[in-house]
């Protein structure tokens, strides 16, 4: 029959591995429901060769197609070339640099593979129909072939960890890629586990220069958190910056170091990465290690070497890239103590939360709350901006409009805690804004000036009487206060805004009535 001799290179690459033909029916996988790209070839290839009443196709899950057609499918998986599949991840990196986004997820089914972009925190689905053998070869080439590791061979089954480097895979302006993989477990996978690799591509979205001030406020910090942030730059002591994963914590910490040594050039300012991961000017910046690190002994060890070293190099101010281990919170401690100033970051749920982490690594309390140890403490989440071109005020949507774009509880706590008329919600999108409806990030966040009486709270681990010294006495802003500022001002939706922060609007009036009844 004349469908027989079908060329597959008609169809996007990407699906190839997912579709074959047999006894005159195509065959392809679920996942590929939906996909625009085969849709289209399929109607180029019907109308090319005249098959509307000729070519039918069925559909398959995905273990169903691999078990009856794999074997086809694998061969024209194998013909793909090197360069083709070195030429899609350089251009998996272009793409998502281009989309903004700060992270690429490949989680490969072991039958196919997925992969999402974070773009202003938010996963979004970027290719859904990738044959799992090519997305595997992709894995390998962006961890082995561009990758640092040297010797390092990617393992499907291991935990790694590595990093991107070399500018000649890297799109201008990003500074590296740090990849980290984990085994899966996948019902759909011959031998039950997938892979999925994370990919963190590090750049300043910002693009924030000047002084700490001005780089703060294009962060998004409130007028009152600058001024803490100024007073703490200008002393020695330990100041610890908090938040999860991927919510700016390098990027204030990397600002507030270059902005320092563009203050104060005759001092000699370093930091201590593992490994560095912004070009800080006017910084100089240490490798924790030159070699990969398989143990977390290992990498406590290498962390206290390096800030011992940095010690030994007549350092005035230090940045820690994270303390995750005793020997390095210890290190840092004794730095602050020789009147050094030392900027780090740990994972803590709010500011003065940071007190028991550093407890949970072993470091007594009447060590760290020393007034000539600690100077401050921060925590900050990352909330999408609402475009100023396309956002809507929620008091012009109906109420079955209202509903669609927020739930019925985040209005009800939004419209109790800030005034109607002033919430605005994400629409629809525009070019300004790539149809997203978002277009950049601020801080919630919250920052703490620690003087005698609350470090005296702290070390006594009187956590009610620090909260409510901070609030009461030093007017303390937390981050959801700040989110809720954000709002009433129409910069971020109340959805979203929780979403991101974790916890609902009127946690603070819960917070509030705890330590009321104490």
């Amino acid at each position: 029959m004349e469908h027989q001799n079908l060329d597959f290179s008609d169809l996007p690459k990407e699906v190839r591995g997912r579709v074959a033909l047999s006894e005159g029916v195509l065959h392809i996988s679920n996942e590929l429901r939906g996909n625009m790209a085969l849709d289209d070839a399929l109607s180029r290839l019907r109308s090319r060769l005249r098959l509307q009443n000729v070519l039918h196709w069925e559909w398959h899950t995905p273990v169903e197609f691999d078990k009856n057609y794999g074997h086809a499918t694998r061969m024209r998986i194998e013909d793909v070339g090197d360069n083709e599949v070195k030429d899609f991840a350089l251009k998996l990196l272009i793409r998502a640099y281009e989309m903004e986004a700060s992270d690429i997820h490949i989680t490969n089914h072991g039958h196919y593979a997925q992969i999402d972009f974070r773009c202003l925190g938010m996963l979004q689905a970027y290719e859904r129909s990738l044959p799992g053998e090519f997305a595997a070869r992709v894995a390998s080439v962006l961890y082995q072939t561009m990758g640092t590791q040297t010797g390092s061979s990617y393992t499907p089954s291991k935990r790694q960890d590595g990093r991107i480097a070399n500018r000649d895979f890297l799109p201008e302006g990003v500074f590296s890629v740090r990849i980290h993989t984990e085994p899966i477990q996948s019902a759909a996978a011959k031998d039950g586990q997938g892979t999925f690799m994370a990919l963190r591509l590090l750049y300043d979205a910002t693009h924030a220069t000047g002084t700490l001030d001005s780089r703060l406020t294009a962060l998004g910090f409130l007028p009152e958190q600058r001024k803490i942030f100024e007073r703490l730059s200008e002393r020695s002591g330990l100041v610890v910056i908090s938040g999860p994963t991927g919510h700016g914590k390098t990027t204030l910490l990397s600002h507030a170091l270059e902005a320092m040594a563009e203050q104060w050039p005759q001092r000699n300012h370093m930091s201590i990465e593992d490994p560095p991961e912004y070009p800080l000017r006017g910084v100089k910046q240490i490798m924790v290690s030159s070699r990969e690190l398989d143990s977390d002994e290992e990498r406590d060890a290498a962390y206290t070497a390096a800030i011992a070293g940095a010690m030994r190099s007549d350092m005035d101010t230090g940045m820690i890239g994270e303390i995750r281990y005793r020997s390095a919170a210890q290190a840092a401690i004794n730095a602050a103590l020789t009147g050094h100033g030392i900027w780090t970051t740990i994972h803590a749920s709010n500011a003065l939360a940071i007190i028991p982490r550093f407890t949970e690594l072993g470091i007594e309390r009447r060590s760290l709350c020393n007034p000539n140890v600690l100077s401050g403490l921060s925590y900050q989440r990352l909330l999408p901006r609402l475009c100023p071109h396309c956002k809507v005020r929620l008091v012009d949507l109906s109420e079955k409009e209202a509903r669609i774009s927020l739930p019925m509880a985040t209005i009800q706590r939004a419209t109790r805690l800030v005034d109607p008329g002033k919430i605005h919600v994400r629409g629809e999108g525009c070019p300004e804004c790539s149809h997203r409806g978002l277009k950049g990030q601020s801080v919630a966040a919250e920052v703490i000036d620690l003087d005698a009486t609350l470090l005296h709270y702290l070390r006594e681990d009187q956590h009610t009487s620090a909260y409510r010294y901070w609030k009461e006495e030093q007017h303390g802003i937390t981050h959801v206060a700040h989110a809720l500022k954000l709002i009433e001002d129409g910069e971020v939706d109340p959805y979203l805004a929780e979403i991101r922060l974790g916890v609902n609007l009127d946690h603070d009036v819960a917070s509030n009535l705890l330590v009321e009844k104490v």
